[in-house]
């Protein structure tokens, strides 16, 4: 059927999705989780119309396959090699050195027309993945290589400090951020004790003004009591020396 195609796509798409977002093997959990996704994608109404036209279902059609099948022929044998063709003297295991070799191979023979097509479409696919497998192996090494570094990195990290004994990457982090939050914690209590230094200060100069105040009010106080015994006195005086 022709939703296959894009059954075959969608599911793909899937897999992909999944890749880009962690997934390093795609079970039967994941493929159950998608499925119902690629099904919604892939079984459209359109899509079912369509299939079902292609394939001379419905509406019913039989001349839609009659016309694609393709009538029976003998073989064609294949040419058999002149003397004057190339021997293969070295095996090609680089894309460069296929080509030639098939460059020579379909040069210096004659091959019959049907034969020389199929040939040919086989070289540029050979080709085609040769190359491809020139470029994974390039990206492999390069992958191995970044794998490499970064385990060298990670060592790096866990390698130990020999000057008073052992200490590790991670632990000499820890040491730094302790030392920093014991800074912090003893500029909080120098502000803290000074806080209440100044209060302390306060509350005595207070207490201070207050008893300043109080000795100079009993001190007035008295003041105008002996101004007013003398009064009585020096008018008991007058009245005396008046007798």
């Amino acid at each position: 059927m022709v939703v296959f195609q894009p059954l075959k796509y969608h599911h793909s798409r899937a897999v992909a999705e999944a890749t880009r977002t962690g997934c390093t093997h795609f079970n039967k959990l994941e493929f159950l989780a998608a499925i119902t996704s690629i099904r919604a994608a892939t079984f459209k109404t359109s899509t079912i119309q369509s299939a079902s036209k292609k394939t001379g279902l419905y509406p019913f059609n039989p001349e839609v396959v009659i016309s694609s099948m393709r009538e029976y022929r003998s073989p064609t044998p294949l040419a058999t090699p002149t003397a004057a063709s190339t021997p293969l003297v070295h095996t090609p295991y680089t894309p460069r050195a296929l080509e030639s070799f098939a460059y020579n191979i379909t040069e210096d023979q004659e091959w019959d027309e049907d034969v020389y097509m199929h040939l040919q479409m086989f070289i540029k696919g050979a080709v085609a993945q040769a190359y491809a497998g020139k470029e994974v192996e390039r990206r492999l090494r390069e992958t191995e290589v970044a794998q490499k570094a970064r385990k060298q990195r990670a060592a790096t990290k866990r390698s130990a400090l020999q000057r008073g004994g052992a200490l590790y990457a991670s632990q000499a982090r820890h040491m730094v951020k302790q030392r920093e939050i014991n800074h912090l914690v003893a500029a909080r209590a120098l502000v803290d004790r000074e806080a209440e230094r100044q209060a302390k200060r306060q509350e005595l100069d207070h207490t201070i003004f207050l008893t300043s105040i109080r000795v100079k009010a009993r001190a007035r106080l008295a003041l105008l009591r002996k101004k007013k015994l003398l009064g009585v006195d020096l008018h008991a005086r007058c009245i005396y020396k008046v007798q």
